[in-house]
């Protein structure tokens, strides 16, 4: 997000409006306009994704974990129990 954000400061105060390359002259307002936007779109995007994402999988590790430790309460009463048990742990 910091790369994203660099880039966006950069093309902002970096990139010329136009440029003189021997008898031409470029004008990059058009490339510039394109490209000083997008960097903030993706950072707006993944600031909003990774929130959700992260609460996805914690939800998950939370789901497994109760699963888990409710698997671990019921009592075995031999070997093959236990390997049983334990397999589905992991």
């Amino acid at each position: 997000m910091k790369l994203f954000k660099y880039y966006q400061q950069h093309f902002q105060s970096n990139l010329p409006s136009c440029t003189d390359i021997g008898l031409l002259q470029l004008d990059s307002k058009v490339i510039k306009n394109k490209l000083q936007p997008t960097p903030k779109e993706f950072n707006d995007k993944i600031e909003v994704l990774v929130p959700k994402v992260n609460k996805q999988r914690a939800d998950q590790a939370k789901e497994w974990l109760h699963d888990s430790i409710t698997l671990l309460r019921k009592d075995v009463n031999n070997v093959e129990e236990f390997v049983v048990q334990q397999g589905h742990l992991i």
